[in-house]
């Protein structure tokens, strides 16, 4: 399940960036409050130099019940 998770968020990541060329999800203001001295270099081309950034997903979880749940839409959870 993780890796169906994992492959959704990287295909959101690369629809905002490829078909929107947007940073809906904030990166630009990760990288502004983490490194605020590169973001300096960064902030007047930050929406040219987005959608060529490579970002990578990384995903953990834990199975915490060895049961299978059925939603009210037949899928399941």
């Amino acid at each position: 399940m993780h890796f169906h998770k994992k492959k959704r968020i990287e295909q959101l990541i690369e629809t905002s960036q490829r078909k929107y060329k947007s940073d809906f999800l904030k990166f630009g203001e990760r990288l502004h409050n983490e490194y605020p001295l590169e973001w300096r270099k960064l902030a007047d081309r930050w929406e040219e130099l987005y959608p060529h950034v490579e970002i990578s997903v990384f995903s953990s979880g834990r199975v915490t019940s060895p049961e299978l749940k059925i939603d009210g839409q037949g899928g399941t959870r």
